[in-house]
């Protein structure tokens, strides 16, 4: 917290992964960027120069100060936005996340409905907007149809 900030002070959200282990791509952040009033800044890994790490220890540094493609730890930075108040205080209602289930996953969680991820979309309260079956093969043990689940935040 502070006493006092300058009234055209940029505001910063650190989007961290929801979940404890998931892979994940960004869509197209320069679109969303224009798209959305207020945003000034999106760094994600890409954005770092140097070596994305850091550690308590300097010398011992062997985190990635942004997760790259891969979320390790549930909490785990994925990207920084910052912007206006306004901007940064209604992030849910312009963003949304998108599911990639298989049928490996689907096995794995036990509940089958939303390609595995129901329970992940109810603890998020997202809505889904949409869902589209794609031919894939991730393993040569499914079926070669991957569900994506489009969703939005309530």
């Amino acid at each position: 917290g502070a006493d006092y900030w300058p009234e055209d002070s940029l505001y910063i959200k650190i989007v961290r992964s929801p979940y404890h282990r998931a892979n994940f791509e960004f869509g197209n952040l320069k679109q969303w960027q224009l798209e959305t009033e207020g945003l000034d800044i999106i760094l994600t890994a890409k954005d770092i120069p140097g070596e994305n790490k850091f550690g308590v220890i300097p010398n011992f540094a062997d985190q990635p100060a942004l997760a790259v493609s891969e979320a390790r730890f549930k909490g785990e930075a994925v990207a920084i936005i910052a912007g206006t108040y306004n901007s940064i205080s209604n992030l849910k209602n312009n963003t949304g996340i998108v599911f990639a289930g298989s049928d490996t996953k689907r096995q794995l969680s036990g509940n089958l409905s939303e390609g595995g991820w129901s329970s992940l979309i109810e603890e998020n309260k997202l809505s889904v907007i949409e869902t589209v079956s794609l031919p894939t093969v991730w393993t040569f043990d499914q079926n070669v149809e991957t569900p994506y689940i489009f969703t939005k935040f309530k």
